[in-house]
């Protein structure tokens, strides 16, 4: 049976090593390819070594609160290769009126857990941080319509934590625009609290008490995510290379995807047809959707 798997970042190639991984088990013949438009693994990852320094474009670590990407790293023999932040220096800057600000310990995306760190910090301002301390008397809302994280922010917090904390951390970590992210996608935790606990702080005291986090710690919780010794180029390498079986097509664009006597037809910027039983698409939509327009 021919595969072809569209994107050789880390959906693709992922999903190349379990299929590939579950045919063997099965006993089953399999050939996969991965058709990839540039010249290198990774998609969005990608590291750079300068100076002695790791510098990373893209993901610069995986959360373990979802384990298959440490289960995978296992898999693939990397688990002596895994390190967690220094612990000495979890701390989160926010850039802010030109210089860096260190946001207060114990405070996690959009709210402090730790009152007395936060009261003493000096990146709000005195009636920022009333308002922000206010948040426990706030009316829960009583509706279950979902709000974007720029309304669910300003509604609980007030403008100051939204422009200073908010918006950095969650668009930074998201890429996106907090006007247009779903608190209910983006924040369930957070969401979750104030149906629980009628407040984000409140509940963030309750988690932090009983989970005995580390009160020095700001910004994520660092303890949930996990990088690899020489960058997040390391877990594309190790994929490709526990792959052997695997052909990667490099400098390979498509430009349509059609059916022709039961199989998928797959042309490329050349004119190049290629065939295959089953496809996996792992591009972004809006690139799948050019390919198949001949299809829908």
């Amino acid at each position: 049976m021919n595969i072809a798997i569209i994107g050789a970042g880390i959906s693709g190639l992922s999903s190349a090593y379990f299929l590939d991984k579950l045919a063997r088990q099965a006993g089953k013949e399999i050939k996969i390819t991965i058709f990839e438009k540039g010249n290198t693994p990774g998609g969005s990852i990608s590291t750079l070594s300068e100076d002695g320094f790791i510098i990373e474009e893209g993901a610069d670590s995986f959360i373990t609160s979802k384990p298959i990407t440490l289960e995978l790293c296992r898999d693939i023999g990397l688990e002596n290769k895994l390190i967690a932040p220094n612990k000495e220096n979890r701390r989160t800057y926010v850039y802010f009126n030109k210089k860096l600000n260190v946001l207060p310990e114990g405070f996690f995306l959009i709210g402090p857990s730790n009152i007395k760190a936060f009261s003493q910090s000096s990146f709000f301002s005195d009636t920022e941080k009333a308002r922000i301390l206010s948040e426990q008397s706030v009316p829960k809302k009583d509706t279950l319509v979902d709000e974007s994280i720029d309304d669910f922010v300003l509604r609980r917090f007030g403008k100051g934590l939204l422009e200073k904390a908010a918006k950095p951390l969650i668009g930074g970590i998201y890429t996106g625009d907090t006007k247009r992210l779903s608190a209910n996608a983006v924040l369930p935790d957070f969401v979750e609290m104030e149906k629980q606990f009628g407040s984000v702080i409140k509940g963030l005291e309750h988690r932090y008490e009983n989970e005995k986090v580390t009160a020095s710690e700001s910004g994520a919780r660092y303890g949930m995510f996990l990088s690899l010794e020489s960058g997040m180029m390391t877990l594309i390498n190790g994929l490709v290379d526990s792959m052997p079986d695997v052909n990667i097509c490099y400098n390979c664009e498509l430009d349509s995807v059609s059916g022709r006597d039961g199989n998928w037809v797959l042309k490329d910027s050349e004119g190049n047809e290629y065939f295959s039983e089953g496809i996996i698409f792992a591009v972004p939509p809006h690139i799948a959707s050019e390919l198949v327009a001949s299809l829908d």
